[in-house]
């Protein structure tokens, strides 16, 4: 009967006890056939459902296409969780409707699904920011935003979404469902006056199961003449009325999350922790310390001993799912208080970029291939100094951050890991690399690294010397959400084909695997550090070929010098006052020799770093046409004391100067990563705008 119970999903609970929302067949029903007419869906339709049935939105991908007689295709878990794999999932059936979370979505964008013109996208799960929303209606037919609590049916609000500067709204009440904002004592506010959400009507649940107090508490009866005996859920959501009728979400009135779409109640995580012997205190939060990075931190007060870390996430992961297991622990010597006693969350410090836990530094990984693995945990995990024996999951991954790091890994070194590689396979850099190193099978062009994904004209970076690219990773994910990056890999660093010797050859090469991507110009190319001189040799082959080259950004790069006699006397007088390496000296002072009496080919440059450095002592650049962009490191201009670090004699078509805070390592490191992506995002912008 209408009345009789549909489903029970239960929801994470404050006092460590989850609760079981039941929903009846009539809310359900209401809920199905309010969402036919809008956001709508017809026959014609075909649904790509890529929920998991433990969430309660999955209720919209099971029954609404059977009742219009549409058709579902379900994604199975791995695509699902696969930004690659889902955006050819997408690319392969054609979907018109699809639902996922905020984090799903820009998962599928990073991964460069350019968007399906018959597409009707829905978005909800948890807020939903202004260029997600953004970059979501360039991409589809119709995009819309959604809310509702578990405890009002799936789905209570929907907002159809639209350019502009103010944040998403979650816009008015589907069918047979009523709204109120009302202040503490239960009274409507005025327009624009925050108060608490209250919905009513024929969604709301038949309450909490065998839970009467809190049913009683959360569902109070209707004071304003809804249906007889009708009540109203106390969502607990802190939002306003806009002028035209649409509600603006401001936030949570209590402690409750929603993360990656799940419904977190932190209590349910601190009363586990307090659990466990070693623990004597906790508390915890959600944090966005970086933009996008919403993840679970705990702070905890050990119980005597140092904490140990490990055995804690083992702990937790025995009582509770994966999406509750905090990212990063904080150990503290006592929650910092309010003056009334009570926690101050504000003073809860950021989590530090902690070390590797096995005392092993990079500089002990064995070859590029860990180095490079290091490299992108680093940036995924935000932490320093990833060891060779450290755990991805011990450091704070989860399953959304390995289906990242699987991507990055396939991007690399066009080879695809399975996802369940990192829990039974081995979860540290050392089994990783073993396991790319063995079962690494070159592409068909391994030296073309797609970092990042969109629609616009693409950038291109070059490697550094040795080969590396991992300089980029950081870089990348700061630029416009459509702005695609390609990285242009060094010969011989994967073992594919042996290293150049010669900067016009390395040039030359990356030119080939660019071309492969974008067969014409106008081209934009950047290089960091020694990146920067190949791609500026790029430009001047470019530039003789007759090609356009629309930018070239070198990024905090030192001009070669025209002699070697200065640099070798400074590092000499340096080793006198103990401030140089004899061993850099020697090498520098060989290369020297090789280069002025033409011995280089009695010196069998075997490997890349080798190769590459000869190549660097031994370029020449010749003079460039262009305009050139330069953007440099504070701290690099007072140890050059040349003119745009002596670039400015080869410039003939001008360089402009773009000066940024740090030394030369920090242009690739938050926080000043972000203000380079900022200033080279505009400088792209200006030569190549986005299309409207």
């Amino acid at each position: 009967r209408p009345s009789s119970l549909a489903y029970l999903i239960y929801t994470s609970g404050s006092t460590g006890k989850p609760k079981g929302v039941a929903i009846a067949h009539a809310a359900l029903v209401n809920f199905v056939w309010s969402m036919r007419a809008q956001p709508g869906c017809h026959a014609q339709d075909v649904l790509l459902s890529v929920t998991t049935v433990s969430f309660d939105i999955a209720g919209l991908e099971i029954y609404l296409p059977l009742v219009v007689g549409a058709r579902v295709v379900v994604a199975n878990r791995d695509v699902a969780a696969d930004g690659l794999r889902l955006r050819t999932y997408i690319e392969h059936i054609h979907p018109t409707l699809m639902q996922a979370t905020p984090a799903t979505w820009r998962m599928l964008i990073d991964a460069g699904w350019t968007g399906s013109p018959e597409m009707t996208a829905l978005c909800g799960g948890e807020s939903l920011p202004r260029e997600l929303a953004d970059a979501l209606s360039a991409r589809t037919a119709l995009a819309w935003n959604m809310y509702g609590p578990s405890e009002t049916t799936v789905w209570s609000t929907a907002a159809r979404l639209s350019s502009g500067t103010a944040r998403p709204t979650i816009g008015r009440p589907i069918a047979n469902t009523q709204v109120y904002v009302l202040d503490r004592h239960r009274q409507p506010v005025p327009v624009g006056v925050a108060g608490e959400l209250y919905i009513g009507g024929d969604g709301v649940a038949c309450g909490y199961w065998r839970r009467p107090e809190l049913t009683a508490e959360r569902f109070v009866a209707d004071p304003f003449g809804g249906q007889a005996g009708g009540r109203l859920y106390r969502t607990g959501d802190r939002v306003r009325y806009l002028a035209d009728g649409s509600i603006e979400f401001l936030g949570r009135l209590d402690t409750q999350v929603k993360l990656r779409g799940y419904r977190i109640e932190p209590g349910e995580l601190e009363a586990a922790l307090t659990q466990q012997g070693q623990v004597r205190d906790a508390v915890v939060v959600v944090r966005e310390d970086a933009p996008g990075d919403r993840r679970l931190v705990a702070y905890v007060v050990a119980q005597g001993a140092t904490l140990e870390v490990a055995e804690l996430r083992a702990a937790l992961k025995r009582q509770l799912p994966d999406y509750m297991i905090p990212a990063a622990f904080v150990e503290l010597a006592a929650l910092p208080l309010t003056p009334n006693g009570k926690i101050d969350r504000k003073a809860l410090p950021a989590p530090s970029a902690e070390r590797g836990t096995d005392g092993l530094q990079s500089a002990m990984l064995q070859d590029n291939i860990a180095r490079h693995l290091a490299r992108m945990w680093e940036i995924l995990l935000k932490r320093d100094s990833i060891g060779p024996r450290d755990n991805f999951f011990d450091l704070g991954g989860n399953s959304l951050l390995a289906v990242q790091l699987m991507d990055q890994i396939e991007k690399t070194f066009q080879r695809r890991l399975p996802l369940d590689t990192l829990w039974f396979r081995g979860g540290t850099v050392e089994a990783l690399a073993a396991l790319v190193r063995d079962e690494y099978r070159s592409g068909p062009n391994p030296e073309l690294v797609a970092i990042k994904g969109g629609g616009r004209r693409p950038l291109f970076v070059v490697h550094t010397m040795g080969g590396n690219l991992f300089h980029y990773y950081e870089l990348s994910r700061h630029f416009d959400p459509d702005q695609p990056v390609y990285g242009l890999q060094a010969r011989g660093v994967f073992g594919t084909g042996q290293p150049d010797r010669s900067i016009a050859a390395i040039a030359a090469h990356c030119l080939q695997s660019m071309r492969i991507a974008q067969p014409t110009g106008p081209y934009m190319i950047a290089g960091f550090s020694s990146g920067g001189v190949v791609a500026y040799e790029m430009a001047q082959q470019l530039s003789a070929a007759g090609e356009q080259v629309a930018l070239l950004a070198l990024l905090d790069t030192f001009a070669p010098q025209a002699t070697m006699a200065k640099p070798l006397i400074k590092e000499l007088a340096g080793l006198l006052r103990g401030r140089s390496n004899l061993r850099q000296l020697q090498e520098r002072v060989y290369f020297s020799v090789l280069h002025t009496m033409r011995l280089e080919r009695w010196r069998k440059l075997g490997t890349v770093g080798e190769a590459h450095r000869w190549a660097h002592w031994s370029y020449r650049p010749r003079p460039y046409p262009q305009p050139v962009e330069l953007f440099i490191a504070e701290d690099s201009v007072a140890r050059a004391r040349l003119d745009g670090l002596g670039w400015s004699r080869w410039t003939l078509g001008g360089a402009r100067t773009h000066q940024l805070p740090g030394s030369h390592g920090d242009l690739v490191k938050p926080p000043v990563v972000e203000k380079l992506a900022a200033l080279l995002q505009a400088r792209i912008d200006a030569v190549c705008p986005a299309r409207p």
